[in-house]
């Protein structure tokens, strides 16, 4: 968004791909981390959401790509339905959701194009002012009741967690597909008890 770019920065929106050619031409690395991230967002506005999570982060590859830049392409957990636990890379995508597979559709097309490109799929990612945890956290101190599911399991790392991970595997020269995870899952119920004890 314009109000959140500085002045020397540049500013694309992946849903106008023809700014893509107006992209400087150097980029030692190519960091393809924005997406529509909204499951309901996407399935209702397909044609765009497919434009942002798919077609742009493609056109985005194959224009670096070809510059000889190094790409790191920001997937999702979602690719997989969620019924198996510490599943390997190599494991067949079954995305149950829209998001899911248009990250489906630029993983395999790097997976043909660019075998040196590097493909993150974390789990679920939270900082400390994510907005779930600053909801939760305010209501805690109000003295507010929160309402977490006991049935619904995660494995979360924290937003520093995966940025210095993705750094030491690019640093590493790094490639293919990797799962950043935490060691364990967690339910929310879980996850919620230890944000009480901050």
């Amino acid at each position: 968004h314009t109000s959140s770019v500085s002045n020397n920065r540049i500013l694309l929106n992946l849903d106008k791909v023809e700014q893509i050619e107006q992209l400087p031409k150097k980029a030692g690395t190519l960091y393809i981390c924005a997406a529509m991230t909204s499951k309901n967002a996407c399935e209702e506005n397909a044609d765009l959401s497919t434009l942002i999570n798919a077609q742009a982060p493609i056109l985005l590859c194959d224009h670096y790509s070809k510059l000889g830049s190094k790409i790191v392409f920001f997937s999702s957990s979602g690719v997989y339905d969620g019924s198996l636990e510490k599943v390997p890379p190599s494991t067949q995508t079954n995305a149950p959701t829209l998001y899911g597979k248009q990250k489906v559709l630029v993983e395999e097309h790097l997976k043909q194009s660019n075998r040196d490109a590097l493909i993150i799929r974390p789990s679920k990612v939270f900082g400390f002012y994510s907005q779930l945890v600053q909801d939760w956290m305010q209501a805690l101190m109000t003295g507010q009741t929160i309402t977490p599911f006991k049935d619904l399991n995660f494995s979360p790392i924290s937003t520093r967690f995966l940025v210095r991970s993705v750094m030491d595997i690019t640093k590493a020269d790094g490639k293919g597909i990797v799962h950043l995870s935490g060691d364990r899952d967690l339910s929310c119920m879980d996850w919620a008890y230890l944000i009480s004890d901050f």
